[in-house]
C-alpha cells in the first residue's frame, strides 16, 4: 500500500482564489463512478434503482430518502442542508434528511456494526471514525488522487480547504506594536511583552488540546523536513524523539514554564476558551484551522480583525521556510457501501460540489472548498480569509500535511497527554513517551491495516 501525503499536489492551489483544482465545479468527476463497474458503486443491493440519466447520474429513485449525518463543528450544518435542498430540487420525489452529530464514531459505529449505516457522512471532529477501521465498508467515489485515496480506492471526499495557522487580532497587535513571532524564542519574548500588558500568550480548551500537537508537528516538519513527516506518518519507533520534534516540545515547554499559557484549559470547554481569546482577549495567539472565524463569529470582539500567520519554526535555518504552510482538504465525506441509498449519498456529494453550494459555503463559512473559483480576492470582507489567501501565495510550493492521526483514530488518546502537558502537569519526556506509546500501540497491532507513506 502506498499513499502520497502531499494533498492536492503542491502546485495545485490556485493563488488568489484560495481554491484547489482537484475537482471541477460541476462535480462531473463523481458522476463517472456511477457506471464504473466497481463493486462499491450504486449496484449495491440495498440501493434503490432509478433511471440513470445526465441529470440523475447515480440513478437515485424517486420517493427515496438520503440519510446524511453531518458533524456539527466549526462549520455548522446549514451548508449541508443547503446541498440537501439542491438534491431535492433536482431529483423529483427525493427527500434528504440531515442529522447533526458532535461525536461521529460514538454515534455511528453501532450502525456500521449492524450493517445499517447512513448514506453519506461528514466524518470529522475530535471523535471521528478512524478510516482504516471502516474503509472496506465504504463505496468508491472516483479515481482521483490524494487525499482520500486508500489502497488505490478513492473513498473520502475532503470538502473544505483548510489552512492551519496561528491566529491573532491584527487590531490588538497594531495597538501594542507587536510583531507576529516566527520562532519559539520569539514567541517566548512576545509572551513576556503580553504579560506586561496583563495578557497571556496562549490558551486552550480541553477538547482542543491537540491543536497544539497540530502546531507542533507543523513546526517540526518545517524545521526537519520530510524526515520528520515520514517518520510520524509511518509510525516509526522513536519518531517523537527526533531532534526537530524535541526542539519544538522544549520551546513550548519554556512558554508553559514561564507562565505564559493561560491556566485552567483542561477544565474549560474549547469554545469558551476560544472566546477568552477572540472576545475577552485574555491571551493573544491561538493555533487552529481556518474554520475558527466562523466558529467564533458570535463571540469575537468588534474590530478584532482576525488574521492568520504561519506556524513558527525553531530556528532561522529550518529545512522549510517560515512561510511554508500546513494546508489540506478536510471535512472528510464518505458514502458507506452498505447504506440503503448509495446513489443518494453520491448525489448529495455531487450537489455539494456544485458552484452554488461551494460559493454558499465560502460566503457563509468564510472558508474555501476544493471547488475552483468560489472565493473573491476580498474574501467576502473577511480579514481571516484574506490572510489565508496571502499565506497560500507566500507558501508557493511549500505546502504540506499529514494523515496518521485521523487515519488511525489517535486523537482521543492524544488529548489526554496534551491536556496534561499544557497544564504543566508533565514534562517533555512524559509528553514524548505518552505520544510514542500511542503510536507504538497502533504500529504493533497487526489487526490495523497500515498505510505506507512515501
Amino acid at each position: 500500500m502506498d499513499i502520497n501525503s502531499r494533498p492536492l499536489g503542491r502546485r495545485d492551489f490556485l493563488r488568489g482564489s484560495l481554491a484547489a483544482a482537484a475537482l471541477a465545479a460541476t462535480g462531473s468527476s463523481l458522476a463517472a463512478c456511477a457506471t464504473s463497474g466497481t463493486g462499491s458503486s450504486t449496484s449495491s443491493s440495498s440501493a434503490p434503482a432509478g433511471q440513470v440519466s445526465d441529470t440523475n447520474p447515480f440513478g437515485v429513485k424517486s420517493g427515496s430518502t438520503v440519510d446524511a449525518v453531518i458533524f456539527k463543528g466549526g462549520y455548522g450544518i446549514d451548508y449541508a442542508e443547503f446541498a440537501g435542498k439542491q438534491v431535492e430540487a433536482k431529483q423529483s420525489g427525493v427527500t434528504v434528511k440531515v442529522t447533526p452529530t458532535t461525536k461521529v464514531a460514538q454515534t455511528l459505529q453501532p450502525r456500521f456494526v449492524a450493517g445499517n449505516p447512513p448514506d453519506v457522512i461528514d466524518n470529522s471532529g475530535a471523535g471521528l471514525i478512524g478510516i482504516n477501521t471502516i474503509r472496506d465498508q465504504l463505496a468508491e467515489l472516483t479515481d482521483v488522487t490524494e487525499p482520500g485515496t486508500f489502497d488505490g480506492k478513492f473513498i473520502v471526499l475532503n470538502y473544505a480547504l483548510t489552512v492551519y495557522a496561528i491566529w491573532y487580532s491584527a487590531a490588538l497587535f497594531e495597538q501594542n506594536g507587536w510583531t507576529v513571532p516566527k520562532t519559539y524564542d520569539e514567541m517566548l519574548a512576545l509572551g513576556k511583552e503580553a504579560k506586561g500588558k496583563g495578557k497571556y500568550l496562549l490558551g486552550w480548551g480541553k477538547e482542543a488540546a491537540t491543536y497544539y500537537q497540530t502546531m507542533a508537528i507543523g513546526s517540526a516538519i518545517k524545521e526537519g523536513g520530510d524526515e520528520v513527516r515520514l517518520a510520524l506518518e509511518n509510525l516509526k519507533p522513536d519518531c517523537w524523539s527526533l531532534p526537530p520534534v524535541q526542539d519544538v516540545f522544549n520551546g513550548l515547554k519554556k512558554i508553559i514554564d514561564a507562565g505564559y499559557m493561560k491556566p485552567g484549559g483542561s477544565g474549560t470547554v474549547f469554545t469558551a476558551a476560544q472566546a477568552q481569546w477572540s472576545d475577552a482577549e485574555d491571551f493573544i495567539l491561538y493555533p487552529s484551522g481556518g474554520w475558527i472565524e466562523n466558529e467564533m463569529k458570535d463571540q469575537t470582539k468588534s474590530g478584532f480583525k482576525m488574521t492568520g500567520a504561519p506556524e513558527p519554526t525553531v530556528s532561522s535555518n529550518s529545512k522549510l521556510p517560515w512561510e511554508a504552510l500546513h494546508s489540506t482538504a478536510g471535512e472528510g465525506y464518505i458514502v458507506p457501501s452498505q447504506g440503503k441509498n448509495v446513489g443518494g449519498g453520491k448525489e448529495f456529494l455531487r450537489a455539494m460540489l456544485s458552484k452554488d453550494a461551494a460559493v454558499n459555503f465560502a460566503k457563509t463559512k468564510l472558508s474555501s472548498t476544493i471547488v475552483k473559483g468560489t472565493v473573491p480576492a476580498d474574501g467576502f470582507g473577511s480579514t481571516a480569509l484574506q490572510s489565508q489567501i496571502k499565506m497560500l501565495e507566500a507558501a508557493g510550493s511549500n505546502i504540506f500535511s499529514w494523515q496518521f492521526v485521523d487515519l488511525y483514530g489517535m486523537n482521543t488518546d492524544q488529548l489526554v497527554v496534551w491536556n496534561s502537558f499544557l497544564s504543566g502537569d508533565s514534562d517533555v519526556a512524559k509528553l514524548t513517551k505518552g505520544l510514542q506509546d500511542i503510536t507504538d500501540k497502533v504500529a504493533k497491532d497487526d489487526s490495523i491495516k497500515k498505510v505506507q507513506v512515501s
